[in-house]
């Protein structure tokens, strides 16, 4: 859950299904502020591509494609939820979020409820198969990060932990003070038929 906030946070523009993006971070900051923002950004970019790259055998041997993967770390995020907020947060239609649901049910991977006052609204959420996937997929990051840190001589290391304690800090104080900003990004929905 920090990481996606954390993703969210720093990323200047992001594209959602080929053809929705959240709007690039705009900043008031002077020129040279904002310049090493952008860096920093781009590092950071840099730094996802290599941890993903280091699993990524391990992630393409699974029976899971990446608009899976996202809705199940949405619905791990949120513990439960409904399947128009989980299609709303992907940014596709309610029955493309339905699909996707079928899909991973089907897998075992996620389990739907249907609301004890409202048959018609349906839930879903992880089920232990889902958890452990998303643990596995943890654990191949951690390892993965830990043998990068292994290049890195121990003032680095040390200063690098600071700064993201500094970091991770900051983003979670904003989370706390405004968490539908982060929970929900601005994207506009797909039309049904449209790629």
């Amino acid at each position: 859950m920090q990481a996606l906030r954390v993703r969210r946070i720093i990323l200047n523009q992001r594209t959602i299904r080929g053809s929705h993006t959240i709007p690039p971070i705009t900043s008031d900051a002077p020129p040279a502020r904002a310049q090493l923002e952008a860096e920093v950004a781009a590092r950071y970019e840099a730094l996802m591509a290599a941890v993903a790259s280091g699993h990524a055998p391990e992630f393409v041997a699974l029976d899971v494609t990446m608009a899976q993967m996202k809705a199940l770390y949405l619905v791990a995020a949120r513990g439960s939820m409904h399947i128009s907020a989980l299609a709303d947060l992907l940014g596709v239609t309610l029955s493309t979020g339905s699909g996707l649901v079928d899909r991973l049910v089907d897998q075992n991977l996620l389990e739907r409820r249907h609301q004890e006052h409202d048959r018609r609204h349906v839930a879903v959420s992880l089920t232990p198969a889902g958890v452990e996937l998303l643990e596995r997929m943890r654990e191949l990051s951690v390892r993965r990060v830990r043998t990068m840190l292994t290049a890195i001589d121990d003032d680095d290391l040390a200063a690098l932990g600071r700064v993201l304690g500094s970091f991770i800090r900051q983003v979670s104080e904003e989370a706390a003070a405004s968490p539908t900003t982060l929970d929900h990004p601005t994207v506009t929905p797909k039309q049904e038929g449209t790629r």
